[in-house]
């Protein structure tokens, strides 16, 4: 969200989920270089991106995954602390620490 020069990517208030806001955005595709989950992808054949928004809480990707390698779980204190000790591990990864 910080990266996002429009507030295409945005949190309402008292949300967790980063929202996407096709019409703000402008392209510049800083949003899928920032993302350390990869949740944000450029799709070359709409020419915008492409950000999970979990499907209103049931994603069709877990539903319907043949091997149950997709789960979703409910955000919580220790899956977000685990996503952000992740996302600091890739930090440092990629900046050669």
């Amino acid at each position: 969200m910080k990266v996002c020069p429009t507030g295409a990517l945005h949190r309402a208030k008292g949300e967790l989920l980063v929202e996407y806001t096709q019409e703000k955005c402008i392209g510049c595709r800083m949003c899928t270089i920032a993302c350390p989950f990869g949740n944000a992808v450029y799709d070359a054949a709409t020419e915008s991106i492409l950000k999970c928004d979990t499907c209103g809480g049931n994603p069709s990707c877990a539903q319907f995954c043949p091997v149950g390698a997709i789960e979703y779980v409910e955000d919580s204190i220790s899956t977000r602390s685990r996503k952000m000790a992740f996302a600091s591990k890739m930090k440092s990864a990629l900046e050669g620490e």
